[in-house]
């Protein structure tokens, strides 16, 4: 992520660099591997499933270049990233927010949102998020009446 403009109303740029690790593309062209073993079964070829093939990608749809060529171009994400914030103690050098969901190093600056979340729940993160960002709200409350006026 980067600030293109010192304008507020421009908003950063987000580069998630989704699929960078080879590890994940693997993952994911096993992923379909089993999904067409599946859908090859008697069962479902006579109900009519068939995969649907990408002819924009030059490759055999058999091949492992055409699969990666495949998930590259159409994996998406499901736009509940979660940690990307560690939270943690100061003195460890792999967290970006305190206790307090304070960013080290800088002054009244907060992370209120599921990138706090060291691991993903099992259900939607709306609520799980919502509740983070109250609990953000009752500490910045709390620090603003220690501090004194």
């Amino acid at each position: 992520m980067w600030i293109e403009s010192a304008d507020p109303a421009i908003p950063p740029c987000i580069d998630p660099n989704y699929l960078h690790d080879t590890y994940d593309v693997e993952v994911l062209m096993d992923g379909m591997k089993t999904v067409r073993e599946i859908a090859s079964q008697p069962e479902l070829q006579k109900a009519g499933v068939q995969e649907i093939i990408d002819e924009t990608i030059l490759h055999n749809p058999s091949s492992a270049e055409y699969m990666e060529e495949y998930v590259r171009k159409s994996a998406i994400t499901i736009y509940h990233p979660i940690g990307t914030c560690k939270m943690g103690r100061v003195d460890d050098e792999s967290t970006v927010v305190d206790e307090r969901l304070r960013v080290k190093g800088f002054q009244n600056l907060r992370v209120a949102d599921a990138s706090v979340m060291p691991f993903i729940i099992s259900g939607n993160t709306n609520a799980a998020t919502v509740m983070i960002g109250e609990k953000a709200a009752d500490l910045i409350k709390e620090d603003a009446l220690r501090r004194p006026h």
